[in-house]
């Protein structure tokens, strides 16, 4: 019998796609093509939705929502929400080489990352009343395979990331 595919299942396509793209973004900043750089669009679009997903999974109930930080994450149980905070404070350390990066950078990050697909899906349409946002790209890569981790923690893996990962 075929199980219907969930929401994590999808996150994990979305999140194979963000790092394909992100992978050529990075070369591209050595290579100079424009036309890869300019993959930073959809990347982040599909982080952000790949984000979305993996904690729709995590949640309890059905939302209807984009809203990253204060719909989904905030409507995790403590363990799981404590448990995605904690891997992306030390990666985000490692990563970054700062040993100060803490729960208030996490958080603060994590909400300028709220409407994360919403931004970029609709990047050029006009926002008069809404400041300009600065994203950050390492966040985004640390949150989704952070999220990524989480899930397959609590579901297994699905044979989509077996197979990606050669098994």
């Amino acid at each position: 019998m075929i199980q219907s595919l969930t929401s994590f299942d999808f996150a994990l396509s979305y999140a194979h796609a963000f790092r394909v793209l992100l992978n050529k973004h990075y070369e591209s900043r050595l290579s100079g093509n424009y036309q890869d750089f300019s993959l930073i669009v959809p990347l982040m679009s599909i982080g952000g939705f790949a984000c979305e997903l993996f904690l729709k999974s995590l949640v309890d109930k059905k939302l209807k929502t984009h809203k990253l930080y204060s719909d989904l994450y905030k409507n995790l149980d403590t363990n799981t929400s404590n448990e995605i905070e904690t891997i992306v404070v030390q990666c985000m350390r490692l990563k970054k080489n700062k040993p100060d990066y803490d729960s208030l950078t996490f958080k603060s990050d994590f909400m300028k990352q709220d409407r994360l697909f919403e931004d970029f899906r609709y990047l050029y349409e006009p926002k008069k009343d809404k400041p300009q946002v600065v994203y950050n790209i390492d966040f985004t890569e640390v949150l989704v395979s952070a999220l990524q981790t989480i899930c397959e923690l609590k579901f297994g893996k699905r044979p989509i990331t077996e197979i990606q990962n050669g098994i």
